[in-house]
């Protein structure tokens, strides 16, 4: 059976954090934390990245997080912005949710179970024999 790419989109997280800005919060906040900070400090300067998006704004790494509040923060905003992107990929292919056989999702933030798709199940309207294939290609720790 041929399968056929039909809608693509993407979605990214609210808050978008310029690079010299998340060096700063980075230095102030991680800094005294982190004895080997000063060493890591020089991949901010050289990997290129001009800017980051978050769910979060620098306000909330403020204070220390544990796994489950940062687990939490991922997944919810995960499940948005997966049914935004999922939404616009479907009207860009003209298509309903009823109408999709496989679902491929990629993360490379975070552990997701269930997963993102499974999450966002109700909200998008799929099928129930619908194939689904998740991805993680990276892990928040």
């Amino acid at each position: 059976m041929p399968v056929h790419l039909n809608g693509i989109a993407t979605a990214v997280p609210p808050h978008e954090l310029p690079q010299d800005l998340v060096l700063e919060n980075a230095r102030r906040i991680l800094g005294p934390r982190y004895a080997q900070f000063e060493r890591m400090e020089k991949t901010f300067q050289t990997s290129g990245v001009e800017r980051r998006f978050s769910m979060a704004s620098f306000e909330w790494f403020e204070e220390p997080k544990n796994w489950p509040q940062r687990n939490r923060l991922n997944l919810e905003g995960a499940r948005v912005l997966y049914i935004g992107a999922a939404m616009a990929a479907l009207a860009n292919a003209g298509l309903e949710p009823l109408q999709i056989d496989t679902v491929v999702t990629i993360s490379s933030t975070g552990i997701a179970t269930p997963t993102i798709e499974a999450l966002a199940w109700d909200e998008m309207g799929f099928r129930s024999d619908i194939r689904r294939i998740p991805v993680s290609i990276g892990i928040e720790v």
